[in-house]
């Protein structure tokens, strides 16, 4: 059952570059969440076989790497503002779904690809209401 999920996420996915640059973020955002939807399934297998062998170790970490590399873009300098409101919300919930999980490694509060999210999600917004507002 969970290969049967991660084929529909892999499966909407698509890996065309489009022009519209919100498309190129939901894009992005889709590698993310392919990204970690693979490492929560290695993760989930191997605990599944620890019960089996307690002294397996965890060797995949590249589905883990992809979502980290996917996450460097969402930081600043990149230019990933969103100019949709689908493209805000999608950020914010990625945002959401980083700040949900448990967090092994040190990042404080107020740095990391979480802040700078939060932030391009904010000046999208603003951009968003500026243009409606003409």
């Amino acid at each position: 059952m969970p290969k049967a999920a991660l084929k529909t996420i892999t499966n909407r996915v698509d890996e065309t570059l489009p022009e519209d640059p919100d498309k190129l973020l939901l894009l992005v955002c889709g590698h993310w969440r392919k990204a970690r939807a693979e490492h929560e399934l290695a993760l989930a297998v191997h605990k599944l076989a620890l019960l089996e062998n307690p002294d397996l170790d965890f060797d995949e970490i590249e589905a883990y790497r992809r979502m980290k590399d996917t996450e460097e873009r969402f930081q600043l300098p990149y230019d990933c503002v969103p100019e949709t409101i689908v493209g805000a919300a999608e950020m914010l919930r990625i945002a959401a779904t980083i700040l949900s999980h448990p967090n092994v490694d040190v990042v404080r509060m107020g740095e990391g690809p979480i802040l700078d999210l939060v932030k391009l999600v904010a000046d999208g917004l603003d951009r968003i209401e500026a243009r409606r507002r003409r």
